[in-house]
C-alpha cells in the first residue's frame, strides 16, 4: 500500500503540481490505495482514559536511569531535558530507536519529575542513535501539570530526531510546538516509512533527505503560526514567552483529544499499519464558508491495501463533527496481471450546497521493465445532499479525463512521461473506461501496444493527441542528484541537489543544450 505513490506522487508533482486536472481547487487523483465502504467511527466510544498504546505506562513506577537490559553495556552518557506544556511530572520519556512509535524494552526511558525534568542515560551506541530518533512523552492520566494541575486525560507529545550527535550538555526539550512540529513531518510523508536510526547512521544520502525533509517542515510549521526557529525547541516557561505558552495550552487541547481517538480508531481497524489522528485549530482550504480560524480534525489510516482519510469541521470542545470537510477512500486491488487503484472524494461545497464528488480509477502493468499506467478521473462529479451520497457515482456513461504515465529505467537514469488528454478529446483507447469489476474485458496488451508508440521516451516526439505533457529525467553521481524537467509549454528545468540537501536551479532556452540561471518571466 505505501508503495503505490511512485508514478503520481514522485513522478510530476514538482514540475506540474498536484498530479490532477488543471481546476487547482480539485483533488488530485490518488495512486493511494483505498476502502469505499468503512468511516472511523464516531466519538461515542472516546472517553479520553489513561490508556496508553505506547506500552509505557509501567515506566512510571521506575526510576530515571532508563529501561532495564540486562546484559547490556553501561551508560557511558546521557541526554536531559524538559517536558513541557506547563512543566509536566509523572511522565514518561522514551526514544523511539526503531521509529515505530511503539515503546519497546531495549528503548532507554525516564519518568519526568519537578519542572519538568527527565534525564535518559544512554551507552556509547545510544547516543550514537540517538540524534537520529524522535523522543516520545506518553503524559498519563494523573501526571501532574504545575500550571493546569492534575492530568484528566492522557496524550502524548513528541520531539522530532535533532539530526545532531548528543550529550551530557545537550537539552531535548519536548512540549505540544515540537509535537506539531513532528505531525506536519508525518503529513508530509503520508504514509511513506521515516527510516529507523540504524539506517540513517549508516546512509548519509538518507540522513540529508531526512534533514531537508525535517528543515523544510519547520518552515512550514512556523509559517502557520507566526512563531521562531528558536521557539520551537526552546523552554518558553523559562524565557517568559506568554505567547509560545498560550500557543501550546491551545495545541494540547487538541493533542490529548487526539490521543483519544486514536485509540478508537485503533480499535476499529486493528490491523492497520498506520492510523494517524491531528486536532488543529485554524483554516481548511476546503472549508470556504467564512476566513476564520475554526477547529478541524485529520484522521489517515493505512489499512493494507485500503486508504481512508477524513477532515472534519468540529465543534469547540471537540466531541462532535459539525460537518464533512474533505473524505477520500481509495482501495489497490490486482486487476488481471496488473493493478487497480479506485479513489472516491466527496468534498464540502458549502452551507446549504451539500458536497461534490469525485471519483478515479487507475490500472497499472509493468512489461519488459517498463510500468505503463492508464488514470482516468473526474474532478467535477455529481453533487450531493450528504457525503455518503458519492458512493454511487460510478464512471458508467461519463467522459472522463485521462492520463497516461510511463516510467523506465536506462543506463543508470530513472524517467517519467506524464501525457494528458482533458474530457471531450480522449481518443486514445476510449472505451478504457469503468474497470471495477471488468478485468476480462480489456487486455493489457492494447494498452501496452498503444503506449509503446505514443513517443513517452525522453527524447521523442509526443505522437499521441494531448492536451499537456510532461517528461522528467533523474540521475545520481556520487551524492549528487540532476533531474532535468521540460514539458509541452517548452519549459526546460534542471535541478541539482546536493548531498546536503542545498540544491539549485538552472533553465534552458536551447532545449537542454545549454543551460543557465532561469530568467525573470
Amino acid at each position: 500500500m505505501k508503495t503505490s505513490y511512485s508514478l503520481c506522487t514522485l513522478g510530476m508533482i514538482v514540475l506540474l503540481g498536484a498530479c490532477g486536472g488543471s481546476d487547482a481547487s480539485d483533488p488530485e487523483p490518488s495512486q493511494q490505495n483505498n476502502s469505499t465502504d468503512k468511516s472511523p467511527p464516531d466519538e461515542s466510544g472516546n472517553t479520553g482514559g489513561g490508556d496508553n498504546s505506547s506500552g509505557s505506562d509501567g515506566a512510571s513506577g521506575s526510576d530515571d536511569s532508563g529501561s532495564d537490559d540486562s546484559g547490556s553495556e553501561p551508560p557511558t552518557s546521557s541526554v536531559s531535558g524538559k517536558v513541557i506544556d506547563g512543566y509536566v511530572s509523572g511522565a514518561t520519556v522514551w526514544i523511539d530507536f526503531n521509529n515505530d512509535g511503539v515503546f519497546d524494552p531495549n528503548e532507554p526511558s525516564a519518568v519526568s519529575a519537578e519542572a519538568g525534568n527527565y534525564t535518559l542515560e544512554l551507552t556509547e551506541a545510544q547516543q550514537q542513535c540517538a540524534a537520529y530518533a524522535p523522543v516520545y512523552v506518553d503524559v498519563p492520566v494523573g501526571a501532574m501539570d504545575e500550571d493546569l494541575g492534575e492530568v484528566t486525560k492522557a496524550y502524548q507529545m513528541v520531539r522530532p530526531p535533532v539530526m545532531s550527535i548528543l550529550d551530557d550538555g545537550s537539552l531535548v526539550h519536548i512540549s505540544p510546538l515540537t509535537t506539531v512540529l513532528w505531525q506536519n513531518i508525518q503529513s508530509t510523508l503520508n504514509g511513506s516509512s521515516f527510516s529507523d536510526c540504524e539506517t540513517l547512521l549508516a546512509d548519509q544520502s538518507k540522513r540529508q533527505e531526512v534533514q531537508t525533509l525535517v528543515d523544510d517542515t519547520i518552515r512550514h510549521t512556523l509559517s502557520l503560526y507566526n512563531i521562531s526557529a528558536d521557539t520551537l525547541f526552546r523552554d518558553f516557561i523559562a524565557d517568559g514567552n506568554d505567547e509560545a505558552k498560550a500557543l501550546a495550552q491551545q495545541l494540547v487541547k487538541g493533542l490529548k483529544r487526539s490521543f483519544a481517538y486514536t485509540q478508537t480508531v485503533k480499535a476499529a481497524y486493528p490491523q492497520a499499519s498506520e492510523v494517524r489522528v491531528v486536532h488543529y485549530n485554524g483554516k481548511n482550504s476546503y472549508f470556504t464558508d467564512d476566513e476564520a480560524s475554526h477547529w478541524f480534525r485529520e484522521v489517515v489510516i493505512f489499512n493494507g491495501d485500503e486508504f481512508i482519510s477524513r477532515e472534519d469541521l468540529m465543534n469547540d470542545d471537540l466531541s462532535e463533527v459539525l460537518t464533512p470537510v474533505y473524505y477520500r477512500d481509495a482501495l489497490d486491488t490486482t486487476w488481471g496481471e496488473g493493478l487497480l487503484t479506485a479513489t472516491k472524494d466527496a468534498i464540502y461545497n458549502g452551507a446549504g450546497a451539500g458536497f461534490r464528488c469525485s471519483l478515479s480509477e487507475q490500472v497499472t502493468i509493468t512489461e519488459a521493465d517498463v510500468t505503463y499506467a492508464l488514470h482516468n478521473y473526474l474532478p467535477q462529479g455529481q453533487q450531493v445532499t450528504t457525503v455518503d451520497g458519492c458512493d454511487n457515482q460510478s464512471f458508467d456513461a461519463t467522459t472522463p479525463r485521462r492520463i497516461f504515465y510511463v516510467s523506465y529505467t536506462n543506463a543508470n537514469k530513472s524517467y517519467l512521461a506524464d501525457l494528458r488528454q482533458e474530457e471531450g478529446m480522449v481518443t486514445v483507447l476510449p472505451h478504457w473506461v469503468g474497470f471495477a469489476g471488468a478485468s476480462a474485458a480489456f487486455d493489457f496488451a492494447e494498452l501496452v501496444a498503444a503506449l509503446s508508440v505514443s513517443g513517452y521516451e525522453f527524447t521523442d516526439p509526443v505522437s499521441i493527441p494531448t492536451s499537456s505533457w510532461a517528461k522528467r529525467q533523474t540521475w545520481d553521481e556520487g551524492s549528487t542528484r540532476y533531474q532535468v524537467d521540460y514539458n509541452s509549454a517548452g519549459q526546460w528545468v534542471k535541478t541539482t541537489t546536493q548531498a546536503d540537501g542545498t540544491y539549485a536551479t538552472e533553465c534552458s532556452y536551447d532545449e537542454g543544450a545549454s543551460w543557465e540561471a532561469c530568467r525573470d518571466a
